[in-house]
């Protein structure tokens, strides 16, 4: 940042950056990566419990 050329620069990099809408940039480039449609839930080949199961609900078992 010693050279004028250098900060020169940063002063315009910053003026294109206040220009941004980040926030509308941050949501387009996370809807981007989600996928078209929603996936079809496959069948569960598990038979119904009777109870609750804190194993089973996060996957331990």
């Amino acid at each position: 940042m010693l050279k004028p050329e250098m900060k020169e620069r940063a002063v315009e990099l910053a003026k294109a950056m206040e220009k941004e809408d980040g926030v509308t940039g941050a949501v387009k480039a996370f809807f981007k990566h989600l996928p078209r449609e929603k996936p079809e839930p496959k069948p569960s080949t598990e038979q119904p419990s009777t109870f609750f199961s804190i194993s089973k609900c996060f996957g331990c078992s």
